[in-house]
């Protein structure tokens, strides 16, 4: 087993990175081509034997920043759908690699606010944001106004009073009071 193969094979975030690199080259050449721009074999390297497959400049950027618009919009989908599913805003944050050592220890509640702001935008004096998803338990449309209260009746708006996921996170709230007393 080769060096490169041992550090994939030890974290898997660089073997997926890698994947996800290349899955995104072939996808940029792809648009280039549909668009009409050529798509050629080019050396690595002055003199080099080893060729890449690559297409005019300019065709590659307007492709390449498709596919990154794409790829925003699928990542708000799923960011979607985990709090439709109740996932927490800290959950999201890490998932989308949003925890920095620059936040302080036991910053989940940063870790959170960083991910909602992502998800809604920022607030400011003139906009307090609301992400709106629907609840994966009652279906019903909710006004998600972010992680910043500790009573989730403060925020998340519109759950069915029988909502099976907003009674669990009621009831989990209900008892870290109770054990903070």
């Amino acid at each position: 087993m080769t060096d490169s193969e041992e550090s994939n094979r030890q974290d898997p975030r660089l073997h997926d990175a890698l994947a996800a690199y290349l899955a995104a080259q072939a996808e940029v050449l792809r648009l280039a081509k549909s668009s009409g721009a050529p798509v050629h074999d080019q050396a690595v390297s002055p003199g080099a034997l080893s060729l890449k497959r690559t297409t005019e400049p300019m065709a590659g950027i307007r492709a390449a920043r498709s596919l990154h618009k794409a790829a925003r919009r699928v990542t708000a989908d799923y960011v979607r759908l985990a709090r439709a599913e109740g996932i927490c805003w800290r959950d999201v944050g890490e998932a989308l690699a949003l925890d920095s050592p620059d936040l302080p220890d036991g910053a989940g509640y940063y870790l959170a606010a960083a991910a909602y702001e992502h998800a809604a935008g920022k607030p400011d004096l003139l906009r307090e944001p609301v992400y709106q998803f629907d609840c994966g338990s009652c279906w019903m449309p909710i006004a998600d106004y972010g992680p910043y209260q500790s009573d989730p009746r403060d925020n998340e708006r519109g759950h069915a009073q029988d909502c099976q996921r907003f009674r669990a996170q009621m009831s989990a709230w209900r008892a870290r009071l109770a054990s903070a007393l």
